[in-house]
């Protein structure tokens, strides 16, 4: 019981004397605690700076949701369209619906406001790109035509952003990773972690407003979280 109580005391004890040992530790953790937090707080201003930076270039108008980190601008020269960005731990999400970019079954961009808008985007990307570790931008189609279609419409509207970041905005993809993909019709915006099936995904494409949402393009920002990856 002794020797015990002995080994456990003395694995306690450090150079400076009884129970440094459990101090240094307790101090080491606040301190990753407290980088931590600050490297947090540096992805979010860098999130909230584009909100702000697409949010002057439009004069558009910003709600938050409650609860969320969902925040969405309209109004001013976005008009009737609605941008909506969520913003999570180390990435950001922009949604771009209905017939923001690309008009029904096409993948050629939606003229001159649609690209202005991608271009602003994109400048406004390229201003945070070393605090960016990838670019992911998502294709995604309503459930209307057969997967097929919805797949290879997806995906070509996903390049095009691609070019017009890669060649308007001068992002370039060997420097700065960025893909463009396609989900097609399999991910509607309705669909959560819980078992999907055929069914669900025509019932989640049922109306015009449903539609609208799943027929979109997303860009996904992948933040750098640390000091190693700057």
């Amino acid at each position: 019981m002794f020797s015990a109580l002995h080994k456990v005391k003395s694995t306690e004890d450090g150079p400076l004397g009884p129970g440094s040992d459990l101090l240094a530790a307790l101090l080491g953790t606040f301190v990753l605690l407290a980088v931590s937090e600050k490297e947090g707080l540096g992805v979010r201003s860098y999130q909230m700076d584009m909100i702000e930076s697409i949010k002057h270039a439009y004069q558009a108008r910003e709600t938050k949701e409650a609860g969320s980190q969902t925040y969405k601008l309209f109004g001013g020269e976005l008009g009737r369209d609605t941008i909506v960005i969520r913003n999570e731990a180390t990435l950001q999400h922009f949604y771009f619906g209905g017939n923001i970019l690309f008009r029904s079954r096409a993948d050629a961009i939606n003229g001159a406001n649609a690209l202005g808008l991608i271009k602003t985007i994109g400048d406004t990307i390229k201003k945070k790109i070393d605090h960016i570790r990838e670019i992911q931008i998502q294709g995604h189609a309503d459930a209307i035509s057969n997967d097929t279609f919805n797949l290879d419409l997806a995906a070509r509207r996903a390049a095009t952003i691609f070019w017009i970041l890669k060649n308007n905005s001068k992002i370039d993809p060997y420097k700065y990773l960025m893909s463009a993909t396609s989900f097609g019709e399999y991910k509607p915006v309705q669909r959560g972690e819980n078992e999907w099936n055929r069914e669900k995904n025509t019932m989640a494409n049922k109306d015009k407003v449903d539609q609208d949402r799943n027929r979109r393009i997303e860009i996904v920002l992948f933040y750098k979280s640390g000091k190693n990856e700057l």
